[in-house]
């Protein structure tokens, strides 16, 4: 029976025909889209940051940190933090959403960057009083209006 038509069973038919229809797919990209329409106002900020990235790794490539020491200001490693840390405020407020935060911990990671440089003993105490610091500088610039308003 190599050329004969399949047949279905009276049972196998009953069973397509009370099956449910399938639900219609809705694919709903509201999320995505207001993700992407917020990120779209902090694209210069990615720009910028992107300037000041390329402006570290070249001061990194082209010469020692030891070399960079004394430009500017004698002992201070201005040139090398101020990029770095000019980049990482961009980058974070591009990725935070938050200028204010993305200072503080610029701040902070450049601080800790000074110390590497200046040969410093970074141990869990230092790293953790920085992360206290900046986690209560940004509480307590967070919103001023939201601490003395009272609502009742």
């Amino acid at each position: 029976m190599l050329g004969a038509p399949q047949t279905r069973s009276r049972r196998l038919l009953a069973a397509s025909e009370k099956s449910l229809p399938l639900p219609e797919l809705k694919l709903d990209f509201s999320l995505v889209k207001n993700w992407f329409e917020a990120r779209k106002t902090k694209l210069p900020a990615l720009i910028m940051s992107g300037i000041f990235f390329w402006l570290t790794s070249s001061l990194l490539q082209r010469f020692y940190p030891a070399q960079l020491e004394n430009w500017l200001i004698p002992g201070s490693y201005i040139v090398l933090l101020l990029s770095a840390g000019v980049f990482l405020m961009y980058f974070l407020s591009y990725v935070l959403m938050n200028a204010r935060q993305a200072f503080f911990i610029s701040v902070g990671c450049s601080w800790l960057i000074w110390l590497k440089l200046h040969q410093f003993e970074l141990d869990l105490k230092v790293v953790g009083f920085t992360l206290t610091g900046m986690l209560l500088m940004m509480l307590i610039t967070a919103n001023p209006k939201a601490r003395f308003s009272s609502k009742s």
